[in-house]
């Protein structure tokens, strides 16, 4: 931020009060943060002042920049040691690729559903999970009940090919898609995930997964990892169904 702009945001957000006092406005907390302290209203800012406020704007950024990186890191490793440990992934001279929904699945309406019936109560996450923290099930809960794009990072993974929700990779005839055989993938394959529910330290995750491996063929789990200081391990695969 410029010099000029300080000046202006203090301007903006402060002005005298009799006797010299300074008042402030009803003005961002962020602005109130920075600008307040560092620029005395007796007199220009100085470089040493510049020089702290500049400091401290880029300290906070990089802890918000690297904090939102290890959020980012710990779900992709998430994902990756979920995938990997529910779909039968073949190590042959050509590596199988199943297709993978580059969205995530919105299963907010099945878990209502299940909430608001007794009979289907048992298959609940809440009932079906006990085996992981209830904190890391409730923010499942929360976050599986949207949609939103996987992270790029998991176009790496050799085993599966990214595409888009909208691609029909079946016909009504049950033919495999030319899209599919034009990127060789798995006939009859298809992976899609949920978002990924934390704990409160992100050390913990779960997270649903749909693989169909043909018209008649398919099952859905729940994945649970846990990152330890050597990594993410895989704790638990729950099978939730089959078809």
């Amino acid at each position: 931020m410029l010099l000029e702009e300080v000046l202006a945001l203090e301007r903006s957000y402060g002005h005298s009060r009799p006797g010299g006092a300074a008042q402030q406005a009803a003005a961002p907390d962020d602005c109130l943060l920075f600008v307040q302290p560092l620029v005395s209203r007796d007199r220009e800012p100085d470089k040493l002042h510049m020089a702290k406020y500049l400091f401290v704007v880029i300290g906070l950024t990089a802890a918000g920049m690297t904090a939102s990186g290890q959020s980012r890191s710990d779900e992709v490793d998430a994902y990756r040691l979920a995938l990997r440990a529910v779909v039968p992934i073949e190590r042959a001279e050509q590596p199988q690729r199943f297709a993978l929904h580059d969205s995530t699945i919105n299963l907010g309406a099945r878990w209502r559903q299940l909430e608001s019936e007794e009979l289907f109560k048992p298959l609940h996450p809440r009932t079906r999970a006990t085996y992981a923290k209830r904190e890391t099930i409730e923010d499942f809960l929360k976050v599986s009940a949207s949609s939103r794009s996987l992270p790029r990072e998991l176009h790496s993974l050799r085993e599966f090919f990214l595409v888009p929700s909208s691609v029909r990779l079946v016909d009504a005839q049950g033919r495999w898609s030319a899209f599919a055989q034009r990127n060789q993938l798995v006939p009859g394959s298809s992976v899609a995930v949920s978002r990924i529910g934390f704990d409160s330290t992100r050390s913990q995750a779960f997270v649903y997964v749909s693989y169909v491996c043909g018209s008649l063929c398919g099952h859905e789990m729940f994945v649970l990892t846990e990152r330890d200081s050597s990594g993410w391990h895989v704790l638990k695969v729950n099978r939730y169904g089959e078809y």
